[in-house]
């Protein structure tokens, strides 16, 4: 198994459940939500962050999010049933199946409780051992084997710390 970076992105702010949706898979990203999108595409553009693969659940919500990323990789985002789900093992093992040789740096965009338990899985082993709170439109960065417990915590970033870095020019 190769290393990599592994960026899980939750997607923004998304339309409130109710009779407006009664699909849940189909609600959009609200104004705000779109903005953080962008926000969060120019934070990576200024940090020089391209992505070899982009992976989104297909719910509209991420997969919006991942269309606002889509310049950051060379080619097309492309759809992963399992992001929108609780079955760690499919989701690791369809992305061992998707990587190809030379993908470095790897971003899935998804869901919460999913990505807080996805993340828990790689980085200690184990389901639901490590409590995170993470909002919309944040990403957590990891390095290392797609393997439960094999992966280290690079960098953690909520949409609140991303806006005010663009806020002020930065990063």
């Amino acid at each position: 198994m190769t290393e990599l970076n592994l960026y899980l992105i939750r997607h923004a702010q998304a339309a409130d459940r109710g009779p407006n949706y009664p699909d849940d898979g189909q609600r959009p990203l609200v104004n705000k939500g779109h903005h953080q999108a962008e926000r969060l595409a120019l934070a990576f553009e200024r940090l020089e962050t391209r992505f070899d693969r982009i992976f989104s659940s297909p719910l509209e919500r991420a997969a919006q999010t991942a269309k606002a990323l889509h310049h950051l990789v060379s080619g097309r985002v492309e759809h992963l049933e399992s992001l929108a789900e609780q079955d760690y093992a499919q989701l690791l093992e369809d992305l061992g199946e998707q990587l190809r040789p030379g993908d470095e740096t790897i971003a899935c965009v998804g869901h919460e409780p999913y990505l807080s338990e996805l993340a828990s899985t790689l980085l200690t082993g184990e389901w639901g051992s490590l409590e995170t709170r993470f909002r919309k439109a944040a990403v957590m960065i990891l390095s290392g084997v797609t393997a439960p417990g094999r992966m280290r915590l690079e960098g953690f970033l909520t949409a609140g710390v991303i806006r005010r870095l663009m806020a002020r020019g930065g990063p």
